[in-house]
């Protein structure tokens, strides 16, 4: 016989009889499986300063995953690090060539947020418009992206086309699966990769 699913700790190993086959008593954490699952209710609205912190603290999380995948490429560079990015976070709310939303639940907690910057593409290339390049985009927990992440994308598009850009580009770690998974799903396809290796 056999059980599926995330177990925290064997229990106990139960014998019937000699000819029943060997089984094991399992302790599973459905409650905080079922808790991972569940989306609050959440609207999404522009980015304000109050916000801030809670877009440094997202983007730090992110940060320190990404440096694992890339150690040298995306090496934290500490708190001097995030209060850089918190004074950036302050100048782009207040720059027309960026877009920016965040995602709140009802207990006003940030689920996530999405920086766009509006800009032209090269000079030997001519897309139609503008370009809506995204990198800042990052959601509180995995299982949110297909929710929140969903309705950030969706919420940018509309000042961005207004703004007069056509197409969109998201910037995502090559490691990086359920948000790969995810922008494949909103019908965005890889354009470009980076290559990266230290010089010896």
């Amino acid at each position: 016989e056999y059980t599926c699913g995330t177990f925290n700790q064997q229990i106990k190993e139960v014998s019937y009889d000699e000819h029943c086959p060997r089984r094991i008593i399992f302790e599973f954490d459905t409650q905080n499986s079922i808790h991972q699952n569940i989306v609050p209710q959440f609207v999404v609205r522009t980015s304000q300063l109050s916000d801030i912190d809670a877009m440094v603290s997202l983007s730090k999380a992110k940060r320190m995953l990404y440096e694992k995948a890339q150690p040298q490429f995306w090496r934290y560079a500490g708190e001097e690090g995030d209060n850089t990015q918190r004074q950036w976070f302050k100048q782009l709310l207040e720059d027309k060539n960026h877009v920016t939303f965040t995602a709140e639940s009802e207990t006003q907690e940030i689920l996530g947020f999405v920086i766009g910057k509006l800009m032209p593409a090269p000079e030997v290339y001519n897309p139609g418009g503008l370009t809506l390049m995204i990198d800042d985009f990052c959601v509180k927990s995995e299982n949110l992206w297909q929710s929140v992440g969903a309705r950030l994308i969706e919420a940018i598009k509309i000042p961005a086309k207004s703004k007069g850009a056509t197409q969109i580009l998201v910037v995502c770690g090559a490691h990086n699966y359920p948000k790969r998974k995810f922008l494949g799903e909103q019908n965005l396809s890889i354009a470009s990769e980076w290559f990266v290796g230290g010089i010896v």
